[in-house]
């Protein structure tokens, strides 16, 4: 009767003592996941703020057309009374001042016309940028998100664009949508690994933006935008930048915007983990090397 007395005691005294520790554990957890969330959302504002500063940056850094005052031609034909005579030397003949005339007039709109182009350029682009945040905002499906792709790797003159969104568990990032390379080659990416040594990695442990430069004669350059939502970094956005633009300040500006607007419409669409791991032997892009 003492030892079956002794048992009972202890057993329950053992079961209360597992309930506490578990109790204590879950609230340990929960304290770790509001931290966690609260740091997520001052990371989101963070680079909310920073990509409106770099749209601010750009459109202060458009250059605006000069005006300049055309000045009066002077000729051998009439002299100030204040002035001395013209030399012999300095004197242009009658017959020569029309012709000089019309050459400086020719000259004028020419140096003129690269920085008016170049504006022009920047209110291009500025205005295919605000239309494409619009569509962003309206997108229905799959085709209609390829389409918008094709005309943000068009603006920052990319050879191929890929949206890559982290799984549930957030191990792992997964290419979901891409634009220049073709369906087989999609479903051939094989995911890439939180902790990998990569842009694409890098930019969804961090939230900011990579730059891989080009290599001279070698593998394009590249830029890798964090999609930045309430949650913290849901993705990345690689695109394959030609001829070196991907140092270019408009061009990072632009691919800023197209991963914010592309985190907002793709925030409930996080793909699930893998069990098993895809072959190493598959095509890689400028952000996975």
């Amino acid at each position: 009767m003492a030892a079956d007395v002794i048992f009972t005691e202890s057993g329950e005294a053992a079961a209360n003592a597992a309930r506490q520790i578990e109790t204590a554990r879950l609230a340990e957890h929960q304290a770790a996941d509001v931290a966690e969330a609260e740091l997520r959302k001052k990371e989101a504002l963070a680079a909310g703020a920073a990509a409106s500063f770099a749209v601010l940056v750009v459109l202060v850094l458009i250059p605006r057309p000069r005006v300049e005052l055309e000045e009066p031609v002077t000729t051998g034909l009439s002299i100030s009374p204040t002035r001395a005579p013209m030399s012999a030397a300095a004197t242009i003949p009658a017959t020569a001042a029309p012709a000089k005339a019309a050459k400086a007039a020719a000259a004028a709109p020419r140096a003129q016309a690269p920085q008016t182009s170049v504006a022009t350029r920047h209110a291009i682009a500025l205005k295919a940028a605000a239309a494409l945040a619009t569509d962003f905002g309206r997108v229905r499906d799959a085709e209609e998100m390829t389409r918008l792709l094709g005309r943000a790797a068009t603006l920052m003159d990319a050879s191929g664009v890929v949206i890559w969104l982290g799984t549930t568990t957030g191990t792992e990032l997964a290419p979901m949508l891409a634009h220049g390379y073709g369906p087989q080659a999609l479903s051939r990416m094989p995911r890439v690994p939180r902790s990998a040594d990569n842009a694409a990695a890098a930019a969804y442990r961090t939230g900011q933006m990579q730059i891989v430069l080009s290599r001279p004669g070698g593998n394009a350059g590249a830029l890798v935008a964090p999609l930045l939502a309430a949650d913290g970094c849901i993705g990345a956005l690689s695109a394959e930048i030609q001829g070196g633009g991907e140092a270019s300040e408009s061009v990072q500006a632009l691919s800023t915007i197209v991963a914010a607007h592309l985190a907002t419409v793709l925030a409930a669409s996080r793909p699930a983990a893998e069990s098993e791991p895809l072959p190493a032997a598959e095509p890689r892009t400028a952000a996975q090397r």
